[in-house]
């Protein structure tokens, strides 16, 4: 399910793709193009914060992928790409992208990637203060919202759009308590709601 990994030292390719996207505790990992669907989910998701930050003027800004992030400010051969980097420190950047922790991360996942975003990634963003860590998952319609208590990643929420057999088997009390509505917590006042982020047209 992992995505093809490489050693930092062998510099052999991936046939899809012969760019280097990440490396983590100094090992490379190569990535194709996601999908159309991941790309318009990201797009989504990254437009509702934005439009949240002219409306506020908070000052910040969601960035997505392409934008290499150096979470550790003493090592600049360890990066990633981010799908949604939300940033609000604009002196952290530098010519090659990104030297810190941005204030919340969204990772879509897939097939390839999955394994990552629970594992490595999770682990990594944990380490270097990410305060909030959202893992999207398309097939399920959802999105596990991650904040980090005590140093620790604990699970604040999960997000789902409930198929009409789920949702007919959701009892009185689940109903009334049923959202589709997510809030980061770092800022309070902004909800999305994932029935705008996952779309019947998507496949």
């Amino acid at each position: 399910m992992e995505n093809e990994l490489r050693n930092y030292e062998d510099h052999e390719y991936d046939d899809n793709t012969r760019e280097i996207k990440e490396i983590i505790d100094g090992k490379i990992y190569y990535m194709s193009r996601g999908t159309p669907t991941h790309v318009r989910i990201i797009t989504r998701i990254a437009y509702r914060f934005n439009r949240y930050f002219d409306d506020k003027n908070k000052g910040c800004e969601a960035n997505t992928s392409d934008l290499d992030v150096y979470l550790d400010k003493k090592n600049e051969n360890n990066y990633v790409e981010p799908d949604i980097s939300i940033i609000c420190d604009d002196s952290k950047f530098f010519s090659k992208g990104y030297k810190g922790a941005p204030e919340l991360i969204v990772e879509v996942a897939s097939p390839k990637t999955r394994k990552r975003d629970r594992g490595a990634k999770f682990r990594l963003f944990e380490k270097a203060g990410v305060k909030e860590y959202w893992i999207v998952e398309p097939d399920l319609k959802s999105i596990e919202q991650y904040v980090l208590e005590n140093g620790i990643y604990s699970n604040k929420n999960t997000v789902t759009i409930l198929n009409e057999t789920d949702a007919k088997e959701l009892t009185g009390e689940e109903k009334e308590s049923y959202t589709t509505i997510i809030k980061p917590t770092i800022f309070d006042d902004l909800e999305i709601d994932v029935k705008e982020i996952f779309l019947k047209t998507d496949v």
